[in-house]
C-alpha cells in the first residue's frame, strides 16, 4: 500500500489525516530534493538582483541631478533643453514680426490721410458743404438730403438717369415695368398677377440687386431700378386692396384669391424673412441706435435683429421691448425705454 492510500475500512476523518501527512512529502523531486531548498538558494540571488537594479536607478538619478542647471531661480534638465535655433532666432523674427505690422499700419493710415486730404484739396466748395452737412445730420432725412446734393455735386444724376448699364438687364426690367404699369392701369388683376408671378419669381430679378449698383452713389440707385420697385410695392398693395373690397361669394374673385395666396407663398419661400445683422465695435456699437431709430420711425424695422459684441447689447435692448415702448408711448419702471439716440448715450465717447 502506497503512502497516503486509503485502505477500505478507514472512517472519512482516518482518511482526512492520512492525506494531510503525505501533502508536505509532495513538495520534493523524484531525486528527493526538497523544492523548498532550491528556493532558498534563489531567493538570496533574486535579493542581490534587485539590490544592483535599485543602485543603478540611483545612479542615474545622481547623474540626472547633477547635469540640472539654475538659471533666473528656475530649474530645468540639459536634456529637455530648448534647441540653440530658439534662443537664436526668436528675438530676431519678434522684432522682424513687429516692424512688418508696424509698416502696414502707418501704410494704411497715411493711405487714409492722403484720400482725405486730396478730397478736400481738389474737391468742389458744393461737394464739402455736402459732406459736412452728411456729417452733422441727426436725422435720415437731413441725411438723405445731404446725400442727394452730394450726388448731385459729383456730377452722379446722370449716371443715375441713364437706363443702360452692364451690372443689369435693363431691357428686360424695362419690359417687366411696363407690364405692371399697364396691367394695372387698366386695372386687370390677372394680369397683374402674372407680372407680378413674373417679376418675383426670383430675388434678383434681372440683377437689380447687384451690389455694384448701390455703391455708385451715396444715395439711391438708377431711377430705372428705383421705379421697378416702385412698381412691384405698388401692384402688390393695388391687388390686395382690390382683394379686401371685392365682394365675397364671387367665383372670379375667388379664383384670383386662390391665386394670390399661392403666390403669396411662394414668394415668402423664396424670398424669406427681412432681418437686422449688428456688427461689434466696443463703444461704437451706440450708433446702431441711430439706424434703428430711423427705422423704426419709417416702420421698416424687421421683426428679427442680431449681433456680435457691442451689437448684441444693442440688439438684446431693442428686441426686449415693443414699438410703443422704443416711441416712448409707453414707460414701464423707471428706465427710460425710448429709443432715442440723445438719450442714451456711452459713457466713453470716443469721437471727440
Amino acid at each position: 500500500r502506497s503512502a497516503g492510500e486509503s485502505l477500505p475500512g478507514d472512517s472519512r476523518e482516518a482518511k482526512r489525516r492520512r492525506r494531510a501527512q503525505v501533502e508536505p512529502l509532495s513538495g520534493l523531486h523524484s531525486n528527493g530534493v526538497s523544492r523548498l531548498a532550491i528556493a532558498a538558494e534563489e531567493e538570496p540571488q533574486a535579493a542581490s538582483s534587485e539590490a544592483q537594479a535599485e543602485q543603478l536607478d540611483d545612479a542615474e538619478d545622481r547623474e540626472l541631478d547633477d547635469a540640472e542647471d539654475v538659471r533666473g531661480g528656475v530649474r530645468f534638465r540639459q536634456r529637455w533643453r530648448r534647441p540653440s535655433s530658439h534662443s537664436i532666432l526668436r528675438w530676431p523674427l519678434f522684432v522682424v514680426a513687429c516692424f512688418v505690422i508696424a509698416v502696414v499700419l502707418i501704410l494704411y493710415f497715411a493711405t487714409r490721410a492722403l484720400i482725405h486730404g486730396f478730397e478736400w484739396l481738389f474737391a468742389s466748395s458744393q461737394t464739402r458743404r455736402a459732406r459736412m452737412s452728411m456729417e452733422r445730420a441727426d436725422s435720415f432725412e437731413a441725411y438723405q438730403s445731404a446725400a442727394a446734393a452730394l450726388d448731385e455735386a459729383n456730377d452722379l444724376t446722370a449716371w443715375k438717369a441713364r437706363a443702360s448699364s452692364r451690372w443689369y438687364a435693363s431691357s428686360i426690367l424695362s419690359s417687366a415695368l411696363q407690364e405692371l404699369f399697364e396691367a394695372k392701369s387698366a386695372r386687370d388683376w390677372p394680369r397683374l398677377l402674372r407680372a407680378l408671378q413674373h417679376s418675383l419669381r426670383e430675388v434678383n430679378f434681372a440683377g437689380h440687386l447687384t451690389e455694384v449698383l448701390y455703391a455708385k452713389s451715396f444715395t439711391g440707385t438708377k431711377h430705372l431700378v428705383e421705379d421697378y420697385r416702385s412698381a412691384v410695392v405698388d401692384g402688390l398693395d393695388a391687388l390686395r386692396a382690390e382683394l379686401e373690397s371685392a365682394a365675397e361669394g364671387s367665383e372670379e374673385t375667388s379664383q384670383l384669391a386662390e391665386k394670390a395666396r399661392r403666390f403669396s407663398e411662394f414668394a415668402v419661400c423664396t424670398f424669406g424673412r427681412s432681418a437686422l445683422c449688428l456688427s461689434g465695435g466696443g463703444a461704437m456699437a451706440f450708433q446702431h441706435f441711430g439706424v434703428l431709430d430711423a427705422l423704426l420711425h419709417a416702420g421698416l424695422l424687421p421683426k428679427i435683429i442680431s449681433g456680435t459684441s457691442g451689437g448684441a447689447a444693442v440688439a438684446s435692448y431693442i428686441c426686449c421691448r415693443t414699438d410703443d415702448e422704443l416711441l416712448g408711448k409707453v414707460r414701464r419702471g423707471k428706465y427710460p425705454l425710448k429709443l432715442d439716440p440723445a438719450e442714451i448715450q456711452p459713457t466713453i465717447t470716443l469721437w471727440e
